[in-house]
């Protein structure tokens, strides 16, 4: 199996510095519906599901690839619609048809992230709520 871009070169440091800016800026959004004791953020859902889809890249990409996924991680990038189909892009060009199951999904970030990245998604959780 070809081995993917999370399990080399994931820029943890940059995407931990977003997804803490992502923390501390608490809004009214969708996720702070029900607060969940362990919710991801968005952001390192986005980059995580993204760099485990694609494939590891070649030297002269590797920079450009950490920089599309830190990109990606961003708060202020979540409503970006053009990075969001080139991201879609990029994986459909490495993939043939994508599921996704996440049988803890929890607060519902991988699964919703799964989804905006265009992959099928299946997801389930014990929560009553």
């Amino acid at each position: 199996m070809e081995r993917r871009f999370i399990e080399e070169d994931f820029p943890i440091k940059e995407v931990s510095l977003e997804c803490q800016k992502e923390q501390n800026k608490r809004k009214q959004s969708l996720s702070d519906i029900h607060m969940w004791w362990a919710r991801r953020p968005l952001g390192a859902s986005r980059s995580t599901v993204y760099a485990s889809l694609i494939p590891i890249s070649n030297e002269k990409n590797k920079f450009s690839q950490k920089e599309f996924i830190r990109k990606l991680s961003k708060v202020e990038s979540f409503s970006d619609l053009n990075l969001l189909t080139d991201a879609k892009k990029r994986i459909k060009n490495n993939n043939n048809t994508l599921k996704i199951l996440d049988p803890f999904s929890g607060g519902g970030s991988i699964p919703f992230e799964s989804l905006n990245l265009g992959c099928d998604v299946y997801s389930c959780d014990y929560n009553p709520v």
